[in-house]
């Protein structure tokens, strides 16, 4: 492996951005055309701010505000309206989860129609997001892919075109990077929407990414799909790379639960799902990490409708799975003849001699054929994060890992559920159990699942990889203080105006007074930490310059003498210390 590794190394067009600077420490290698791609991407980003963009009217921007009446919030009406003002060709958008980004669009949509010669795109990573935006924006709007097909066919882009791009977290730079080029060739603006700390693309990504660092972007932070206040707050703080307090809470409220092994933890979600889709199998959603989890939820779903007489009786039979009226399926692949999409979810309301009728969630009947129902027709009941991303439910179930990169994954997971998620654990892993010379883990499964919920699996651009190492490390924790800061002045913010709030009430507004008093000492406790963590990245930061000070010195030894330094050779591995929640769900050694 190790051969082949280098052999590819030395073919014509790979080029070092990470050299391998210790034993142990993987180099790291890219190709000569993406690193173009993004540098190039990057520059006309950064050189085409403050031209000549199609920017609506005054009168036409202020109706179209004025006639979204209370549906936008004052955040929101902010945004439609510096986006629309902005002189940029590229112009990023970043909202949280439930900050109501499509709302605000439709509203910035209705602004730009009130200029006759510009012409209103839209697109997305996948046909459903496409459609999705669609719908909620009135924009005409189809995949990426597509969109650069008919660009290349006719020659272009419109020209003075806006191009709304939703879900730009999950494209591809190679797909992303090509638009910016055509929208500057229009003459045209790009507004790119999204969230980076959303699930990000399968292949090489973070472009949206280094747009969003460098371009200053316009940013929803309130939530408005999580109804408890207190929910949102820890999402927020799970967002910024800070899960223990949403786990602490989720704990607290008994909606954490660690089972012995992953069949025990499966049963547990199983029969949790089962008490409130029995009666709306539609508003409640089962998550996994792994398809093959999704695979056994699914079938055991379905099992369970049968047995409580759920679906209908005939029955049709297509590979393995047998569908009936009142299942829900999920598409798997785009069938433009069929009005179907990669992502879609819906319901079966009829059988016919060729195929099912699909009531998708926005009540549309689609005919769905028995050839693709056999290919690309799968149970709904359970979805990956990736088919999750975009959905809104009551409650979500989540079967959660403690072990990977889960950052991403884990937020949006938690994300998904107006009301109520709950998460599903297992203290064993089966690989565990069958692998004796494995070290055994001291964590248990929240401390472990915690730790994964740190760790990202989005990837900077390779042009940003190939800075020094040292920069990178002191990098990290500069970001990490600077997210620091923001969640600390929005947490000042919400504090003073709790604050406020509670000088003015009256001596009558007693349950008022006594949620705020409750509000404003959670407020404090969360200043409280985050000057506590503050002060610990500062010790950390200075710690690791001292390292890397002693570091460059013995490599700079090391070369004078023409040897290895003896501080260089592998260490044996480093446990990591156990991360305690605030507070223990009964029974379990957290």
């Amino acid at each position: 492996m190790l051969e082949l590794a280098e052999e590819l190394s030395r073919f014509p067009g790979v080029e070092l951005v990470e050299a391998q600077e210790a034993p142990g420490q993987p180099a790291r290698f890219t190709t000569r055309e993406l690193l173009a791609v993004e540098r190039e991407a990057v520059e006309l980003a950064l050189t085409r701010r403050n031209v000549a963009v199609p920017v609506p009217e005054r009168r036409p921007l202020a109706e179209a505000l004025m006639l979204s009446g209370h549906d936008l919030s004052g955040e929101q009406r902010m945004l439609v309206h510096e986006a629309a003002c902005r002189c940029d060709r590229v112009v990023c958008v970043v909202g949280v989860a439930g900050s109501g980004k499509t709302l605000a669009l439709r509203a910035l949509a209705e602004a730009y129609r009130g200029i006759d010669a510009t012409v209103l795109l839209g697109a997305a990573p996948s046909g459903r997001a496409a459609d999705e935006l669609q719908t909620a924006t009135g924009i005409e709007s189809r995949t990426l892919h597509r969109l650069l097909l008919d660009a290349r066919r006719d020659g272009g882009l419109p020209h003075r075109c806006v191009l709304v791009v939703d879900e730009a977290g999950m494209a591809e730079t190679r797909v992303l990077a090509p638009l910016l080029h055509l929208v500057d060739r229009a003459e045209g603006k790009l507004l790119l929407v999204g969230d980076p700390a959303q699930l990000p693309p399968v292949g090489a990504g973070g472009l949206y990414q280094a747009l969003c660092d460098r371009l200053d972007p316009l940013e929803l932070t309130g939530n408005r799909r999580q109804r408890d206040p207190l929910e949102r707050r820890a999402l927020a703080q799970m967002r910024e790379g800070d899960p223990e307090p949403y786990l602490a809470r989720a704990a607290r409220r008994g909606r954490l639960h660690v089972d012995d092994d992953p069949i025990s933890a499966k049963e547990r979600l199983l029969a949790d799902w089962w008490r409130e889709a029995r009666r709306s199998p539609t508003r409640n959603v089962m998550l996994a990490y792994r398809c093959g989890d999704v695979d056994e939820l699914n079938q055991a779903a379905h099992a369970l409708m049968l047995r409580n007489r759920r679906l209908g009786d005939e029955a049709v039979t297509l590979g393995e799975r047998e569908f009936r009226i009142g299942e829900q399926v999920l598409c798997r692949r785009n069938d433009g003849r069929q009005g179907l999409r990669n992502g879609m979810r819906g319901t079966i309301v009829d059988l016919g001699e060729r195929g099912f009728v699909v009531r998708d969630r926005a009540g549309v009947k689609r005919h769905v054929a028995f050839a693709y129902a056999g290919e690309h027709l799968d149970y709904g009941y359970a979805l990956t994060g990736h088919a999750a991303q975009g959905v809104t439910v009551d409650r979500a179930f989540v079967l959660f890992p403690d072990r990977g990169a889960l950052k991403e994954w884990g937020y949006v997971a938690c994300s998904r559920a107006r009301l109520q998620t709950r998460l599903y654990l297992a203290d064993r892993d089966l690989l565990e159990r069958e692998t004796p010379l494995r070290e055994p883990e001291v964590a248990g499964s929240p401390e472990r699942a915690a730790r994964a919920l740190q760790r990202s699996s989005a990837e900077p651009l390779a042009l940003d990889q190939r800075r020094p190492r040292n920069d990178t490390i002191l990098n990290f924790y500069a970001q990490q203080q600077e997210k620091l800061e923001r969640h600390r002045e929005r947490t000042g913010n919400e504090l003073a105006a709790a604050q406020r709030e509670r000088r003015r009430l009256r001596w009558w507004n007693r349950d008022r007074r006594e949620a705020l008093e409750a509000e404003i000492g959670d407020h404090q406790k969360m200043l409280d930490r985050a000057d506590a963590k503050a002060e610990k990245l500062r010790r950390d930061a200075e710690l690791q310059t001292e390292r890397l000070a002693q570091h460059a010195n013995t490599l700079a030894l090391a070369r004078d003498h023409g040897e290895l330094a003896p501080s260089l050779r592998p260490e044996p591995p480093r446990r990591s210390p156990a991360i305690k929640l605030e507070r223990e769900p009964p029974r379990l050694e957290l």
